[in-house]
């Protein structure tokens, strides 16, 4: 009995079938590995956005005011606030120790885009010449909009400006915007403990 071999056509159509297997198991994982990538990277911003809104949320829980003091007060607008607040000696979070802080937060545009950026710029007060420290970092970027609205005995308002009492509440929005030009909104509601109370 003779045996029969492949023929150059069969070998070439076998290599062409085994070609599009392989590229479209490539592709697939290719595609599942970017996926799983993007996701990882969303997760970790989610994260370190709710960590950084947890932190204005703690710092804002502490505000403090001097009557006595117009540069102990608590003013805000719509794209940013400047307050004091008071940092314990169990608070670990706060590197420079535990007293008056004062902490700035704002929206700082890009030139080059329609997005901006929140900083936050914190120092020990009163300032003085012992205590040189002052910090000042971007937390978050890409931020399509920011707002913040101050809860008071009038209601909602747009801004606050005084050293004599606090907000009941603020509310923070956050809009962010990736690099598929996809939005993602963050927004959260602090209550103050000594806000409503004139002092």
């Amino acid at each position: 009995m003779k045996q029969r071999g492949f023929t150059l056509i069969e070998l070439m159509l076998a290599s062409l079938i085994i070609s599009l297997i392989v590229a479209g198991v490539y592709g697939s994982f290719r595609g599942g590995l970017q996926a799983w990538q993007e996701g990882n990277t969303r997760v970790e911003r989610h994260q370190m956005i709710q960590i950084t809104l947890e932190e204005m949320a703690r710092q804002l829980r502490a505000a403090y005011i001097a009557p006595n003091n117009s540069d102990i007060g608590f003013t805000g607008n719509p794209v940013g606030m400047d307050f004091v607040y008071a940092s314990l000696p169990s608070d670990r979070q706060q590197p420079g120790g535990n007293g008056l802080w004062r902490v700035s937060y704002r929206l700082v545009e890009e030139e080059e885009d329609q997005l901006g950026k929140l900083v936050r710029e914190q120092r020990m007060t009163p300032y003085t010449a012992e205590i040189p420290l002052t910090s000042s970092e971007e937390v978050i970027d890409s931020v399509f909009d920011l707002s913040f609205q101050y809860y008071g005995r009038d209601g909602w308002e747009e801004s606050w400006n005084s050293n004599r009492d606090l907000p009941q509440t603020v509310r923070i929005k956050l809009v962010l915007e990736d690099e598929a030009g996809y939005t993602d909104t963050f927004s959260t509601l602090v209550d103050i403990p000594a806000g409503g109370q004139e002092f």
